[in-house]
């Protein structure tokens, strides 16, 4: 079974992940049972991950406003 510090781990190589393909996030929230630390056997990861930048490809960025 997947434990809070796992899922807490997990979610940071993710968005190390992210990081390194050029996006970055302003803001990362953990919500449900990882947050409230109430994992169980179909416990998913959510996560609210808020960006003002987005790469479509290598050379172009857009603004979400």
């Amino acid at each position: 079974m997947v434990t809070r510090g796992s899922a807490i781990n997990t979610a940071k190589s993710f968005i190390g992940d992210c990081k390194t393909n050029g996006l970055i996030f302003f803001k990362v929230l953990i919500f449900g049972s990882v947050a409230k630390d109430t994992l169980h056997e179909w416990s998913d990861i959510g996560l609210i991950l808020i960006c003002y930048w987005f790469r479509i490809n290598s050379t172009t960025m857009f603004l979400i406003t």
